[in-house]
């Protein structure tokens, strides 16, 4: 986003309505005087949007069913390439010394939403051919795979409780689906007999194993992220020790592993409840994820830019902040289903195209945390927002006013110059169900910028 420094001559003909407040802040030697003007007049229009499909553009994987009268009924399985590791061990190993082979899905701890305990079970099936690309969450897997032959299948639960002391006291819960290891052997023959397939992630998915279908087969009541899931292969290694005697070693690893540079993607299915349906017919401002609603916006930008546009007679002025608050309700509270940890604030015309990059792109947008105390969204520096637009264009257009709100996953990483984070992705938000209502009566545009008049 560009962060421009802009200063233009503004209305201080704005008269003193209610919601202006004005200031003397000092003078000069040159006999001039600068004002702060605050203006809260404005309001925002808005209502829920259908979101029908979304382009995850991540690692993450969900997996479940779950039911929520407050929310409605949401279903996700996912469908995966894998990166193949270039470098597998053959020293002393042949086909016939793989044991077994296990489906390792990693569950961060508390990576849920729904009972711990619940059994529910998830089928696994291999695709018979690559993935197409882009990929969408209403993706329809049924020509991809063969449902007469499931490769493995397993039941499970969220917690530790069935586990060990140690393992109790993970930051994540292992679930391992056992897979033939016939299956294991032929990902090992295929190496030996041609390693370079093996650096290259599309040619190992066109020659070798174009992914799995992960499917949630029986069970309600449990949605879960998945932060990571790979291969795990157990072997024994022949070798000699160092008195020259021969022996037998037991070794683990992971040969194969999804990951944001191969195909992934989230096959969800969401029936909205009827009081959730019910509040939108009656005009409520409702935004649901992973999919179901975002919130289209009709931003008074042309209003703002009127109140910060040229008059000959008027001082020079600067635009000094643009904040935008909106309330927001919680209303499946008692099903632990929270509003989402993020929005995006966007314009309508430009979010297919901010979705569809990988990288974030060079698209004005903004983002605003939940505060989950004051129940707010806060969208602060939206200065840039009016700056760009007078910059490019002088006047705003259609576009310019409507907006979207859609719920996102931010990722960060950490400064090693400074304590900030930088923000390094974006993308839909798929983490677990989430739904809020957006209290638009109660939102607050404050814009405040300064003026300069000779006394």
């Amino acid at each position: 986003m560009k962060r421009l420094l802009y200063s233009f001559i503004i209305v201080i003909a704005i008269i003193a309505v209610a919601s202006c407040e004005k200031g003397s802040v000092g003078t000069s030697i040159t006999q001039t005087e600068a004002e702060v003007i605050m203006d809260s007049s404005f309001t925002v229009q808005g209502a829920s949007a259908t979101t029908l499909r979304i382009a995850s553009r991540t690692a993450t994987q969900l997996l479940g069913a779950i039911s929520s009268e407050n929310y409605g009924d949401l279903h996700s399985d996912f469908v995966t390439q894998f990166m193949p590791s270039s470098l597998i061990d053959t020293a002393g190993v042949t086909a016939e010394l793989i044991d077994s082979v296990k489906l390792v899905l990693r569950i961060p701890t508390g990576g849920f939403t729904g009972d711990s305990i619940v059994p529910m079970g998830l089928t696994v099936y291999e695709l018979t051919k690559q993935l197409p690309s882009p990929i969408y969450s209403d993706f329809d897997a049924t020509d991809f795979y063969d449902a007469s032959k499931p490769l493995a299948s397993t039941s499970y639960v969220a917690t530790n409780l069935a586990v060990g002391d140690t393992l109790q006291l993970l930051p994540y819960r292992d679930v391992t689906v056992p897979l033939p290891v016939e299956f294991g052997r032929r990902i090992f023959n295929a190496y030996k007999n041609e390693p370079p397939i093996f650096n290259n992630p599309t040619t190992f998915a066109q020659q070798i194993c174009p992914g799995f279908i992960v499917q949630s087969s029986f069970g309600s009541g449990r949605m879960m992220y998945i932060t990571r899931d790979a291969v795990r292969f157990y072997y024994r290694a022949k070798a000699k020790k160092s008195d020259g005697t021969d022996t037998i070693y037991n070794r683990t690893a992971d040969y194969l592993a999804a990951s944001p540079e191969v195909l992934n993607n989230n096959i969800i299915e969401l029936t909205t409840a009827p009081s959730v349906a019910g509040r939108i017919d009656a005009g409520q401002a409702i935004v649901q994820a992973p999919i179901g609603c975002d919130v289209s916006l009709d931003f008074p930008t042309e209003e703002i830019m009127r109140r910060c546009s040229v008059l000959s007679q008027s001082g020079l002025g600067v635009l000094n902040t643009l904040y935008f608050e909106i309330p927001a309700e919680p209303i499946a509270v008692t099903d632990s289903i929270m509003p989402p940890p993020h929005l995006l604030l966007i314009r309508a015309a430009d979010k297919q195209k901010f979705f569809d990059r990988e990288e974030i792109v060079d698209i004005d947008y903004f983002l605003a945390a939940y505060d989950s105390g004051k129940k707010l969204y806060v969208f602060e520096n939206m200065r840039d927002f009016i700056l760009d637009i007078i910059d490019e264009k002088g006047l705003p257009d259609d576009g310019d006013s409507q907006l979207v709100l859609c719920p996102v996953l931010v990722s960060t990483e950490a400064s090693v110059s400074s304590t900030n984070s930088s923000v390094t992705n974006i993308t839909p938000y798929i983490n677990a169900p989430a739904i809020a209502r957006l209290k638009l009566a109660d939102a607050k545009i404050k814009v405040v910028f300064s003026a300069q008049r000779s006394k």
